[in-house]
Formats: C-alpha cells, sequence, structure tokens
C-alpha cells in the first residue's frame, strides 16, 4: 500500500511537471511580445516607478498618437509622461493605466485627458487579446480577473489561465513574429473610412461614464488639474459617424460646476488627410508634432498650467 501511494505521488508529480513546461516556455515566448506595442504600453505602466512626472496623459490609441511627451517637456518645463494605451475605452485607461501608474509615483499636478466618443464606448471586440499577453508581465493579476467577468474559473486560475486559449495565444505570437510588429512605431493604417465601426457599439456606454466620473472626483479630491482634450478628428470619415454634440453634452453634464479646462481640437485638420492615418487617428510624424506644438503653446497662452 505504502509503495502504491509513492507511485500515486509520483507519477502526479510527474504529471504536474509534464503540464508545467510548455506553459513555461510560452510564458517566456510571450513576454518578449509584451515588449513590443502595444503591449509594452502596460509594461511601462507596471514598471514605472518614481517617475514623478508634473503631466501626464491618459487615453486610448488618440492620446498615444497625439501627443509627444518629449515635446511637451521641452516646451512647458514640466516633466511629462504619455500613458495612452490603445485598443480600449476609458475603464480600461482608468483601472489598468492610470491606477498602476499612481500607486508607484507621486500624484501630479496636471493630467491630460485625451476624450471623444471612442474612448466611452463599450468595444463589442477589442483589437487585441486581452486576456492573454497584456497581463504575462502584470503583478496585479486581479486587476485581470475584474476588467474580464467573462472568464470561466479556471481561466482565473494562474496555474490553468491559458487553458481553451493556447490557439489564440499560438497566432498572436505568430503575428509577433511579422516584421510590422519589429518596432515600437504605430503601423500606418490603410485609410478606411468605414473602419470605426467595426469594433464597437455607437453610442456611450453609462459604465464607463461612471468610471469617468469616479476617476475626476478622484483627481479633484487630490488637488489634481484636469484638462479635457480632443484631438483631431477627420470630418468627413471621423467626426460625422458620431453624434458629437450628444458625446459633449455628456462631458459638459460630468464637469458642470467644476473647475476642469476643455481644449477640443475636433476641428482642427477639417477634411485633409494628409495630417491623418486614419479617420480618428493623427499621423504619427509631422502632424503629431505639429499638433502637439500647438498644444503646449495654448496651455501655455492660456494660463492652464499656472492654475
Amino acid at each position: 500500500m505504502k509503495k502504491f501511494i509513492c507511485q500515486i505521488i509520483v507519477f502526479s508529480l510527474l504529471f504536474v511537471l509534464i503540464c508545467t513546461i510548455p506553459l513555461v516556455v510560452f510564458e517566456k515566448r510571450a513576454k518578449d511580445c509584451t515588449t513590443r506595442h502595444p503591449y509594452s504600453s502596460v509594461n511601462f505602466a507596471n514598471n514605472s516607478k518614481n517617475i514623478d512626472a508634473d503631466l501626464i496623459v491618459i487615453g486610448n490609441s488618440r492620446a498615444e498618437c497625439s501627443y509627444n511627451d518629449s515635446i511637451l517637456s521641452a516646451m512647458t518645463g514640466l516633466k511629462c509622461v504619455n500613458l495612452g494605451w490603445a485598443g480600449y475605452p476609458f475603464d480600461y485607461q482608468y483601472n489598468v493605466m492610470f491606477k498602476t501608474y499612481i500607486k508607484q509615483n507621486k500624484k501630479p499636478k496636471y493630467i491630460m485627458v485625451e476624450v471623444a466618443p471612442w474612448a466611452f464606448f463599450d468595444y463589442v471586440n477589442p483589437i487585441y487579446i486581452i486576456e492573454l499577453l497584456p497581463y504575462i508581465n502584470q503583478p496585479e493579476f486581479q486587476f485581470y480577473v475584474e476588467l474580464c467577468p467573462e472568464l470561466s474559473w479556471i481561466d482565473k486560475s494562474l496555474f490553468v489561465k491559458y487553458a481553451g486559449k493556447l490557439n489564440k495565444v499560438r497566432k498572436e505570437l505568430v503575428l509577433f513574429k511579422s516584421p510590422i510588429h519589429k518596432t515600437e512605431k504605430v503601423n500606418k493604417r490603410k485609410w478606411n473610412s468605414n473602419y470605426i465601426t467595426r469594433s464597437c457599439r455607437l453610442e456611450c456606454d453609462t459604465a464607463i461614464i461612471r468610471v469617468f466620473n469616479t476617476f475626476i472626483d478622484e483627481c479633484l479630491e487630490n488637488d489634481i488639474q484636469l484638462i479635457l482634450i480632443c484631438s483631431p478628428i477627420h470630418l468627413k470619415d471621423g467626426a460625422s459617424h458620431f453624434d458629437m454634440d450628444g458625446f459633449w453634452k455628456n462631458i459638459n453634464s460630468s464637469i458642470k460646476n467644476k473647475d476642469i479646462k476643455i481644449l477640443d481640437y475636433e476641428n482642427l485638420y477639417g477634411n485633409d488627410t494628409l495630417y491623418f492615418q486614419d479617420p480618428m487617428h493623427l499621423d504619427d510624424g509631422y502632424a503629431r508634432e505639429c499638433f502637439t506644438k500647438k498644444v503646449a503653446h495654448d496651455l501655455d497662452s492660456l494660463g492652464i498650467l499656472q492654475n
């Protein structure tokens, strides 16, 4: 009997070892992917200890594409950091990027929030596989569980968190081996006037608006000056898809009777496609540089950074 029990124990240990080896190999390969865009943004927030920026930018891909933090720093004299994270709405920006950063750093004097309708939509099909790669280097796995309620109890177990997902992961790993993901540069998209309607519902999500209101209250309680900013949108192929009046009504309702500045540049470049990589995103080269300089100049000339 004793020998039998020992055999069972040895067999169990071998089974666990055999199951663990492929997961260890996979995680090593996946971590290589998280050093690249867009997952590098999450890991930057994770490893942002003691940056202590004076001004931080948060938002989705529009924030990431629109603001050059080096130019902002040089022109404002403040230490600026862009925490824009492509692919997800404001509740993710708040819980994953902002909360992670704020735990490791002194509170900033100013926060610039990129707002536009897309930041408050409920994404039907997120652009990236959020259940997997972004959180492999995430020390607080609970974030992942809370933000993905559709996961099964099996998925929520650290040991088997990739159960049933390995085929998706394999495809993602293959994608990240391709040349277009070799650098941090945001990829140039082929112009498509209809692409913005494919992955989200064209109405603001009330749950995300509630998170936004919580964020506003939290900043005001901590004496952080908020600046809400809407970067340029291509008028014909971008802004025309949305109820912009209804969107701004929601925003104004959230900030009513509060000392919060709004800078609205949605019409700045009109229908000039030379400034855009697609209807919702500025070109991440010359246009990004020009726009960042204008924002920095306006922040100074309007006296916003003296408050």
